[in-house]
């Protein structure tokens, strides 16, 4: 659906700031694909900080390797893992599913609680999606048959909705709800 609802320019710069990430914080990014978030979490987290970044795509993360060795890149640790099977050697500061969420469907609440417990006390947890704008809501089978030949996934899943449980929920949309970033901060 990315492709399709095309992502305004600077969406992902705009959607991964809601983090607030600290500079030489730790940062994950769940289904990084071939790794266009990495340069944007660099820029937050700084050299002195951390992102582990994981895909199911050995290709993507093929993509993603060779991004971080053209730039040099030595803070950022890629794996080929499914998101629901990851142990985290670490605490973060921030964990964003990166277009993913929809995509893990059927396990996407039980991943997201499950990576709940590896943020931090003031860290923030976020879904960054496209979803359907309120004036499509009409074809949404239409859609989700279109998602069923692409990957995994049921667009009627709402981040949103499903970080309730965990605390108050920001919600930054941009396009008419169509590219939204869901963020959750941690308490206590």
């Amino acid at each position: 659906m990315e492709r399709f609802l095309c992502s305004p320019k600077g969406f992902r710069e705009r959607a991964l700031s809601q983090l607030q990430l600290p500079l030489g914080g730790r940062a994950l990014i769940v289904g990084c694909g071939s790794g266009p978030e990495i340069p944007i979490m660099r820029n937050f987290v700084g050299e002195t900080g951390h992102i582990d970044a994981i895909d199911i795509s050995p290709k993507q993360i093929e993509r993603a390797i060779q991004l971080c060795a053209s730039k040099g890149w030595e803070n950022v640790d890629l794996q080929v893992i499914d998101a629901a099977e990851f142990i985290p050697a670490h605490r973060y500061d921030g964990v964003v599913f990166a277009f993913s969420y929809i995509a893990m469907s059927p396990n996407h609440l039980e991943t997201a609680r499950y990576l709940w417990n590896y943020v931090v006390p003031g860290g923030r947890m976020g879904a960054m999606e496209n979803k359907l704008p309120t004036w499509l809501k009409f074809a949404e089978p239409l859609f989700q048959i279109y998602v069923n030949y692409t990957y995994l996934g049921d667009i009627r899943i709402d981040p949103r909705l499903d970080f309730q449980e965990f605390g108050a929920v920001a919600n930054h949309h941009e396009v008419f709800g169509s590219h939204c970033m869901v963020t959750v901060k941690k308490m206590g």
